[in-house]
């Protein structure tokens, strides 16, 4: 069994819980979302590759209950990364999920219920979208 630096830990959860804020747009939300991911996880070791995807599984699945959030949370943030609001909601999760935190295409599809080719067309949209947003 590896162990995992705290440094390592500390990084991991960071990530998940700014993952799982932009999502949510509410520290409380994203907080349980961490929570939600911690428990997700297989093992201890799983931390470094899985939390933040666990996390984000757990606020795709809450989504429902939080509908405006994410623009709120959006606007808060640089006015480079609040065009994201513009964006449809689909598109605007492959972007965070993909392009923010770099999650591989394959778990983004599976996170998000999209076969591989629909992620893919959702993420070129958002590419494509972003620059002519304003």
């Amino acid at each position: 069994m590896t162990s995992i630096s705290v440094s390592a830990i500390s990084e991991n959860l960071d990530h998940a819980f700014r993952a799982a804020f932009l999502l949510t747009g509410r520290v409380d939300l994203a907080e349980n979302a961490v929570r939600d991911g911690i428990a997700g996880l297989e093992s201890n070791n799983a931390i470094e590759k899985e939390l933040v995807a666990k996390t984000v599984e757990s606020v795709i699945r809450q989504r429902a209950d939080f509908p405006n959030q994410v623009e709120q949370a959006l606007a808060r943030l640089p006015q480079e990364l609040q065009r994201l609001i513009l964006l449809e909601p689909v598109s605007r999760d492959c972007f965070i999920l993909r392009a923010l935190f770099g999650i591989n295409p394959t778990s983004c599809a599976a996170i998000l219920n999209l076969t591989t080719e629909g992620f893919d067309e959702y993420l070129c949209a958002a590419f494509y979208r972003l620059p002519m947003l304003g």
